[in-house]
């Protein structure tokens, strides 16, 4: 989810009431980690207490809060982020009801009028909520619509993805510089506004973050200029802060064409032999047959489905021993759900298609949220507009038409769910 202009998924490829019911306690939980559902040690048994996980997913009454990162393509003064709610109650037959509540757009604050802006990334945490991307090439993040420059050698550069985690901001992406053929590109990340350097990559596109501190992010080093040849990279860098990133490459079939990393992910409810939680990696190589949606646990790589022309995955999201990607398949906006196993083998793949055959539409971020999943993407209207859409579950159209900023149409592309527990099951 970069600064390209062409409407097609790689534009978006990071490299989204109310009554209240007896209130007998507010519990405001991130769904990336819903460590406040986590087990209470000392309290339960891990048996109880994954029951009353279940329960409380299940039957439990709950607050989502959905935030959606957009620009408009073809007016990129436009940037800004969309924010809704939902009840979710359960009736007696188990079935989940879902009330909207309070719509809300926010526009990113600019330093001058008529700046190019893109948003491409978004997270909430203690009710704040961060976008990065950049503003007339420059990489920036915004805090609550506020505007806020990271440093990039005044040659320019890009956020890519944004993570808050324990008080630290974490961005990624890249910076340019002059070297010896021009002028190149350079893998960074920031943390809290300092920059490093990763180590054999021209861009960082994803960056997530454990429950420790440690640092996991993936993108790719451009290997040939001309054909656009790309190796896939990650990186992880373990704290305290002060050490080195690590690289690492991930195997690729694909020697003369592109193969970009889309996103990273880590499920820190899952841990590996190591201590350390199970790396889910999501991206695209070229086959013979066409593009190929891989993804990666812990280097293992599995296909997300066959090989076709068009086919591309954009998000990945972990949690609880399942893997969740987003993207295209057949030119179907889809997400995919599979199981990581104890040595983070990833199987028993299923594609959950958001439209049918023939509407051309692309999913671009993947959130989930006690067992919700919602996606957001858009499908062509034009060649310079597209209609925007948000997705739960099995292809429910939440909705499809947004609140316009300046009235003029969106791309959407990030999405970030916050719950709140607004009463636990009886």
């Amino acid at each position: 989810m970069l600064t390209d202009n062409n409407i097609s998924l790689k534009a978006v490829l990071k490299s989204g009431m109310m009554t209240a019911l007896a209130l007998m306690t507010v519990n405001l939980s991130c769904c990336k980690d819903d460590d406040d559902d986590k087990p209470k040690p000392g309290k339960t048994d891990q048996k109880e207490e994954t029951q009353r996980q279940a329960d409380i997913d299940t039957f439990g009454t709950r607050r989502h809060k959905v935030y959606v990162a957009f620009d408009y393509e073809g007016d990129n003064s436009n940037a800004g982020y969309y924010q809704t709610e939902y009840l979710v109650t359960v009736d007696k037959s188990g079935t989940r009801n879902y009330t909207q509540g309070n719509q809300q757009v926010t526009q990113l604050q600019t330093p001058i009028a008529n700046s190019k802006v893109n948003a491409n990334s978004i997270c909430v945490a203690d009710s704040n909520v961060y976008v990065g991307g950049t503003v007339n090439s420059e990489p920036v993040y915004w805090v609550n619509g506020k505007y806020n420059l990271l440093s990039s050698n005044g040659m320019g550069g890009v956020v890519t993805s944004i993570v808050v985690k324990n008080g630290h901001v974490y961005c990624v992406g890249d910076v340019s510089f002059f070297s010896s053929t021009g002028l190149s590109d350079q893998a960074v990340c920031w943390v809290d506004g300092e920059m490093t350097k990763l180590p054999g990559g021209t861009i960082a596109r994803s960056v997530a973050v454990d429950n420790a501190g440690n640092i996991f992010i993936a993108g790719e080093n451009l290997e040939d200029v001309m054909t656009e040849r790309t190796s896939l990279r990650y990186w992880v860098w373990k704290q305290p802060i002060g050490g080195q990133p690590q690289q690492y490459s991930l195997n690729s079939s694909s020697v003369n064409s592109s193969a970009p990393v889309s996103s990273i992910d880590i499920d820190n409810t899952h841990y590996s032999s190591d201590g350390m939680p199970f790396i889910c990696i999501t991206g695209t190589e070229y086959l013979p047959g066409g593009y190929s949606n891989k993804q990666w646990v812990n280097l293992v790589p599995s296909e997300l489905c066959l090989p076709a022309n068009g086919n591309e995955v954009a998000d990945t999201y972990a949690q609880r021993g399942k893997l969740y990607s987003c993207g295209v398949d057949a030119r179907r906006a889809t997400y995919w759900v599979a199981e990581i196993g104890p040595t983070g083998k990833a199987s028993g793949v299923s594609p959950v298609y958001l439209t049918t055959s023939n509407e051309q539409a692309y999913a671009v971020a993947i959130s989930i949220c006690n067992d919700d999943v919602y996606v957001v993407g858009y499908s062509p209207v034009s060649a310079t507009q597209v209609k925007p859409y948000l997705w739960r579950n099995d292809g429910d159209h939440v909705a499809s038409e947004f609140p316009m900023l300046n009235g003029k149409p969106n791309t959407l592309r990030d999405v970030y769910v916050v719950s709140e527990i607004i009463a636990y099951p009886q």
